[in-house]
């Protein structure tokens, strides 16, 4: 995933929010269970449950900002990264979450921004410590012990091989300014309940100790898994075997690829929404309206239309099939002077033919056994590689390549650019899709 700060500009999709937010609603009294957005690869799945996570800020993002205010958790799953398809790590993730809502958390961390802002004051002023901070300081090092809120590390590791409760020492920090009596959120009343749970159950704790989650994740969402026989082995079978058990109060919101009909079968309550079926509306109008808005919002990209080649971008339209990375791709490469919208009639209508149809352009049969070692490993890690790294890497297959060599780009013959160059137009459409795409 991307981080906040590079999440990309956010288009359309609002009936999908409407009718996501209508299922949320309907919930406690309707027997669906959740809700299952389906979609190709490219077609906006992740980009939909980022906005959910961080939305946009502006009028046209109040759906997805009132749908986040009722966010209790999330996980994304990504390919590339193992942590993420841990069944011990998605339960610990969950239960982290839910336990940062509550009143305590959101105490702890108020205090400690306090104690941030009135020590950098005090640096500002380059005095020393006034004995009130100085006390406060402590009472921040022993929080367990004097106010009944738990340490950070009760958020971040709940799972030790001993539970530390926090205490019920009924004193109470003098220090702490009163809090304002506001509309409390109903997350906050969840994670207050779930906070009273977790102290007073020791059956949760015991389910949520490292190594109960690591064998028996099932055991530990149920908290009492009499049938060891259903041992789920994915995130996807352990929700499946398990979401009859989640309160009517709660809707959850999966994704899967239409193409994955084995998941789609493990949430059959689930109410479906197509991101990418040309067959509805709001789905074409959603292509439609992502093209118009990158015109009107990039001068980049509207210097290169004319009444010669408006044409090309309803052959765009048509030919993306509903998948957004395709039509991103193929606008990045307009837009960086890389691809002609004359050519959007030679470009295949399909995302790996359009990566088939980049990879062929930017490297000919001899350049291409060049560097296809590199694209090899790029395409197989599970994690970030450095240059180095991926100098060593290459070093295994190919023990006579000099660290000069490597440096060397073959596809460039006139240059001898490094590797950390290859992010750049016109290669990053390529490179960077195909990541995406594995």
């Amino acid at each position: 995933m991307a981080s906040q700060e590079d999440k990309k500009k956010f288009y359309c999709r609002e009936w999908a929010f409407q009718k996501l937010a209508h299922c949320l609603d309907q919930r406690p009294v309707s027997k669906t269970c959740g809700a299952l957005l389906l979609g190709g690869p490219g077609c906006g799945k992740t980009t939909f449950c980022s906005e959910l996570c961080w939305p946009s800020q502006g009028p046209a993002s109040r759906q997805q900002r009132a749908l986040n205010r009722r966010l209790l958790c999330y996980h994304f799953l990504q390919g590339h990264n193992e942590k993420s398809l841990s069944l011990s790590e998605f339960v610990r993730s969950l239960v982290t979450q839910i336990l940062n809502h509550s009143t305590e958390s959101h105490k702890e961390r108020s205090m400690r921004r306090r104690l941030a802002q009135e020590s950098q004051k005090v640096d500002e002023a380059g005095k020393c410590l006034s004995p009130k901070l100085v006390k406060n300081i402590s009472y921040e090092q022993n929080l367990s012990e004097n106010c009944n809120v738990p340490q950070e590390s009760l958020y971040s590791n709940v799972f030790p091989e001993t539970v530390t409760t926090p205490s019920t020492d009924s004193k109470r920090c003098s220090e702490t300014p009163p809090i304002p009596s506001l509309p409390v959120n109903p997350r906050t009343l969840i994670a207050d309940a779930y906070l009273e749970k977790l102290k007073s159950d020791p059956e949760i704790q015991i389910a949520l100790q490292a190594k109960n989650i690591e064998t028996n994740p099932d055991d530990c969402l149920k908290r009492a898994h009499a049938n060891g026989s259903s041992q789920s082995k994915t995130i996807a079978e352990l929700l499946a075997n398990h979401h009859h058990l989640f309160p009517q109060w709660l809707l959850l919101v999966c994704t899967a690829r239409k193409q994955s009909k084995s998941i789609a079968k493990m949430f059959t309550g689930f109410r479906k929404l197509s991101l990418d079926d040309l067959r509805k509306s709001q789905v074409v109008r959603d292509v439609q309206q992502y093209i118009l808005a990158r015109l009107d919002q990039e001068n980049s990209l509207r210097q290169h239309i004319s009444r010669d080649t408006a044409e090309m971008l309803n052959q765009l339209h048509i030919k993306s099939n509903g998948c957004f990375l395709y039509l991103e791709k193929v606008l990045d490469g307009v837009s960086d002077s890389f691809i002609v919208l004359r050519e959007v009639r030679e470009i295949p209508g399909t995302l790996n033919g359009l990566y088939l149809w980049l990879c062929q352009r930017l490297f000919n049969r001899r350049q291409f056994a060049k560097v296809q070692p590199l694209l090899n490993v790029i395409l197989a890690a599970k994690c970030a590689l450095s240059e180095p790294l991926l100098f060593d890497i290459i070093k295994v297959y190919n023990p006579k390549m000099s660290l000069r060599t490597f440096g060397k780009v073959p596809p460039v013959e006139e240059s001898n650019r490094s590797v950390k160059e290859w992010s750049h137009p016109p290669f990053s459409p390529f490179l960077s899709g195909m990541v995406t795409r594995h």
